[in-house]
């Protein structure tokens, strides 16, 4: 069976990276509202705090999360700057595993998200049907 080809790699390649964002798209997605601020103050943290900036921005932005590795570095630096740090305090390298997955989490419920399960994919059957 031949395999539909929906992306080209340019494409393709794009749509599984973080967006890239001018100075003002820095300042609309990784602005924080209080219920934001309140979460990114209690995490313990730079690396942490810039990290669930990251995640939540990109998320605003593109509704889909990514991995640290794929950060860019001027995004970084501009979540440092938010939070009045220098970026290179901010050490994504710590940021794995579990904690980005828990701010995930946190992202999704502040979004008003819900993760797709089997609940959601009886909605979206439904839907078509």
């Amino acid at each position: 069976m031949t395999k539909l080809v929906i992306l080209s790699p340019v494409e393709h390649q794009r749509f599984d990276s973080p967006p890239k964002f001018n100075t003002d798209d820095r300042a609309l997605y990784f602005s924080l509202n209080n219920d934001e601020l309140k979460i990114v103050e209690g995490l313990r943290t730079t690396t942490n705090k810039v990290g669930f900036i990251l995640q939540l921005g990109y998320f605003k932005a593109n509704g889909k999360f990514f991995a640290t590795e794929q950060f860019r570095r001027a995004d970084i630096d501009y979540a440092a700057t938010l939070l009045g740090v220098l970026p290179i305090n901010v050490g994504l390298s710590s940021y794995q595993k579990k904690i980005p997955l828990d701010h995930r989490k946190r992202i999704l419920a502040l979004q008003g998200w819900k993760p797709f399960d089997i609940t959601q994919q009886r909605k979206v059957t439904d839907h078509i049907e």
